[in-house]
């Protein structure tokens, strides 16, 4: 198999070229040389596996049912509140931290997520704020007095953030 190297990395057959002639390169130029391999590269296998593009729409739909449920996760919690009022025997004032608490955990974090996406990866950080997501929500449905709604809805509200940062970041 006949591979370019061009600057940062190796590129192989028409990729390779192409990027070359885009960017005004001559295959005589310094910068790429033609080097012989015997096995393909991981990425040039994943590549030709699939059809081109298909793999977008996958992370595309991934992501977007991950967002789905983060998005509606305040609107369901506004829309059940008079009914957890009275098992909880919460006024209106204490119940209103339940939805204040998740919004401010939830806004707060967000532009050190960005810089924090950039240490690690965009991937890790969305699955480990949906995850924390999740598990708080399934807290939230176990709470047993109003003082641990508050607390697992702030939980939720600091998981919420870094799935929907990275989550955009990604698409």
């Amino acid at each position: 198999m006949v591979r370019w190297r061009y600057k940062r990395g190796y590129l192989s057959g028409r990729r390779a070229l192409l990027v070359a002639l885009s960017r005004g390169k001559t295959l005589g130029v310094p910068n790429v040389e033609v080097v012989e391999t015997s096995h393909p590269s991981p990425a040039d296998a994943s590549l030709s596996s699939s059809k081109p593009g298909s793999s977008r729409w996958w992370l595309s739909a991934t992501i977007l049912l991950g967002q789905v449920p983060l998005a509606f996760s305040m609107f369901a919690v506004v829309v059940a509140l008079p009914k957890i009022m009275s098992p909880m025997s919460a006024d209106v004032t204490s119940i209103h931290w339940v939805t204040t608490g998740f919004q401010i955990a939830r806004t707060v974090p967000r532009p050190a997520l960005g810089w924090r996406g950039s240490l690690m990866s965009n991937r890790m950080l969305y699955l480990a704020g949906l995850c924390t997501t999740v598990l708080s929500t399934i807290c939230c449905g176990l709470a047993w007095n109003l003082e641990s709604l508050i607390v697992f809805r702030v939980v939720q509200g600091i998981g919420a953030a870094p799935a929907q940062v990275a989550g955009m970041a990604i698409l």
